[in-house]
């Protein structure tokens, strides 16, 4: 099995926050959108060449990215756990054969705000994935890759103040 180096969690963390914070200014085509989603992506696959998924996201609080807690934040730790947040979103999960194209649709549904739980699963599953699903987006070429299991916060769920 590979293991995520915090290095490689840290990266993902802040291209993803960046990403979907940029999608707001920049078509998905500009460099400020592409190349951040291609790093991420390819950081991915390499994690998922030797596991079958990795797990995104917040419990008590606390982002993490696989076995990485990111109790002191950062900007963009506190950026992405505020998106997910805002979202109503516990937790994404890639999986094997991910395409920066389902990583893209990701990222555009979570920068449409008015998107939250229950709406941006069902939005991500009219794409073709969603909670259970096999993928976002376009399906890779042998199949079965790509986003699901987009958790729900319960209704009401506030981010914890983290403590030092």
């Amino acid at each position: 099995m590979t293991d995520l180096s915090l290095a490689q969690a840290q990266r993902v963390v802040l291209l993803l926050a960046g990403t979907v914070k940029g999608y707001s200014l920049y078509p998905e085509a500009h460099p400020a959108i592409a190349q951040p989603l291609r790093e991420t992506c390819t950081i991915l696959e390499q994690i998922l060449r030797g596991r079958n998924d990795v797990r995104l996201g917040i419990h008590d609080g606390v982002l993490f990215l696989e076995q990485h807690l990111f109790f002191t934040p950062t900007a963009s730790v506190d950026e992405l756990a505020g998106i997910l947040t805002a979202r109503e979103i516990r937790a994404v999960t890639f999986l094997r054969g991910l395409v920066p194209d389902e990583l893209a649709a990701l990222v555009a549904l979570l920068s449409r705000r008015e998107l939250t739980g229950g709406g941006l699963a069902a939005e991500l599953a009219r794409r073709g994935g969603g909670p259970r699903g096999s993928g976002a987006g376009r399906a890779p070429a042998g199949g079965g890759g790509g986003v699901r299991s987009l958790g729900h916060l319960p209704a009401g769920y506030h981010r914890r103040q983290r403590t030092l």
